[in-house]
């Protein structure tokens, strides 16, 4: 085969693979009769090396360091007389290129994903310590109510005794499937599983809330130890928290 028909052949072949008329960097092919010169193609290929280069701003620093070795590589190959190896090198380029964009892709939405999990751990950690806290509360209140002198000395002190010694029976039953899904949330595998998890964690939340509702008794202290003590937050405490969990479970 003659050097001119393997230039003819060449230029054909790049027209097939290039889906760009060369010289102008636009979209779409060039009609069959069209004829470029190499210094057409060499212009074709530099346009779409500039264009991968352009495109690679929000990859990782390794990752642009990477694309330029292979730009520099592709460079020179254009400048020199095997237009058919520089093609070939651009298209790596853009290989290399899409690759890259993809796992950027895959690393943002597993960086997400790993924030969430943070996120939902935190909220079982605050759910559990809103519990805690609100038992210890009325621990403290029953141990004030019963060490208080003007109680001591009411006709009354025996009855407040015994109603103090059920003070943490106030608290309402939560279901522990709640503070389980919780934990679950903070483990999840991957975002479909944690959206899952998550909608059935307000489902339960509902629940919580209802029963913290009908927690009169539970309220009514909490009124008294405003009026007497000033210093208890069963109530509010485990109110608080629920308001909290609904805000950042997106309910």
């Amino acid at each position: 085969m003659s050097g001119s028909e393997n230039d003819v052949q060449k230029r054909e072949w790049l027209k097939r693979t290039l889906w760009f008329e060369f010289g102008t960097g636009t979209g779409g092919s060039l009609p069959d009769d069209a004829q470029q010169d190499d210094d057409g193609l060499r212009k074709a290929l530099a346009a779409t090396l500039r264009d991968t280069i352009a495109r690679s701003a929000g990859l990782p620093q390794t990752a642009k360091t990477d694309l330029a070795k292979l730009g520099g590589e592709a460079r020179k190959l254009i400048d020199g007389e095997d237009l058919l190896a520089a093609e070939i090198a651009v298209e790596t380029m853009q290989d290399f290129l899409d690759d890259a964009l993809q796992q950027a892709r895959l690393d943002e939405a597993a960086g997400s994903v790993a924030k969430g999990l943070v996120r939902y751990r935190t909220l079982w950690l605050d759910w559990r310590n809103a519990q805690a806290a609100a038992r210890a509360d009325l621990e403290s209140l029953a141990n004030n109510v019963i060490n208080d002198p003007d109680m001591q000395v009411s006709p009354l002190y025996d009855d407040v005794i015994a109603v103090a010694g059920n003070l943490g029976t106030l608290l309402p039953p939560f279901e522990p499937a709640f503070e389980t899904l919780l934990q679950d949330l903070s483990e999840a595998g991957d975002m479909e599983q944690a959206e899952k998890l998550r909608a059935e964690a307000l489902s339960l939340l509902g629940n919580c809330d209802a029963l913290l509702q009908k927690a009169g008794q539970l309220e009514r202290m909490q009124q008294f130890a405003d009026a007497e003590y000033g210093s208890f937050d069963s109530f509010r405490r485990l109110r608080s928290a629920l308001d909290g969990l609904r805000k950042e479970l997106g309910g």
